[in-house]
């Protein structure tokens, strides 16, 4: 595990904002289109905001590496998720 972190950390920080920034664009259009469009109705809500949050803080963590946990970094998902 510790080689997976280490390997992923040597990746540059600005292609994993781009990777954020997509993934955020692609959770906001998840959020906004009908329920009758969308294509993982059959899943689990809470199971699908679990994991779209968890990949989203993951990439936010590496796309602005920091030596500890400021506080912005999950206030800024959690309203991200207020908004959405």
């Amino acid at each position: 595990m510790d080689d997976l972190i280490t390997r992923l950390q040597e990746i540059p920080p600005a292609a994993y904002r781009f990777t954020f920034f997509a993934a955020l664009a692609f959770a906001l259009f998840m959020a906004v289109i009908p329920g009758s469009a969308d294509p993982t109705g059959f899943v689990n809500d809470k199971f699908k905001h679990a994991v779209t949050f968890l990949v989203l803080f993951i990439l936010f963590d590496l796309a602005y590496p920091t030596a500890d946990m400021p506080w912005w970094k999950p206030v800024g998902l959690l309203a991200f998720g207020v908004f959405i």
